[in-house]
């Protein structure tokens, strides 16, 4: 079961229909020279019938294209949730680069600092044996 509808600023649908009958009716009146009326030698519930077909056809068109969006839009969230987690992996990765890039770097100073010890120590022996 569907919900209430839930009012809002738009125009109401009736109007908007009548508008539409009001411009059928020109349209008619222009492709047959006359207004719809009744005894005009044509089968009118044939017509309403070839017409109910072309709404069915216009009908399961729409259906389709509409269930068509929406498997478009499941991919699209897909895709969306499969990058949006890929983001957190690289930006996890590149977290543990970084503090491990940081880790080298403070052993690599410690390194250097070592070695200009040692170098310090050679150069005070070297001066001490001559």
């Amino acid at each position: 079961m569907q919900p209430a509808p839930k009012p809002n600023d738009t125009q109401p649908i009736h109007e908007q229909v009548i508008e539409d009958i009001k411009r059928r009716a020109e349209v008619g009146k222009q492709n047959y020279g006359t207004y719809l009326q009744v005894n005009n030698g044509r089968d009118s519930l044939l017509d309403a019938y070839e017409e109910a077909q072309d709404k069915a056809l216009y009908l399961k068109q729409a259906i389709l294209e509409r269930d068509a969006l929406v498997m478009e839009l499941e991919v699209a969230r897909e895709e969306l949730r499969r990058l949006t987690q890929a983001n957190a992996d690289l930006r996890k990765e590149r977290d543990r680069a970084v503090a491990e890039a940081q880790r080298q770097d403070g052993v690599a100073k410690g390194l250097r600092k070592e070695r200009d010890q040692l170098a310090a120590a050679i150069d005070a022996a070297r001066k001490e044996a001559k």
